[in-house]
């Protein structure tokens, strides 16, 4: 004969609390996925936009106004 499993009533407590550690768990690993992602971005995407900041600068104007621009004085 083979076994026959009933399920009556409501979620035993241990499981449910296992059941909300885990969601914590997987929400929190979430949310340090998703601010390492922004830190990677940023990271990336900061020094970028300073190289083409430099680069108008340097391009746009003299050495010396782009210094200055800067607040680096010669």
């Amino acid at each position: 004969a083979k076994p026959v499993f009933v399920f009556d009533g409501g979620t035993p407590a241990l499981k449910r609390r296992t059941v909300i550690a885990r969601r914590r768990q997987r929400e929190n690993a979430q949310s340090r996925i998703r601010k390492t992602a922004e830190k990677l971005l940023l990271n990336h995407v900061v020094p970028l936009e300073l190289f083409h900041m430099l680069n108008f600068l340097f391009s746009h104007f003299s050495k010396k106004k782009a210094m200055f621009a800067l607040g680096v004085n010669l």
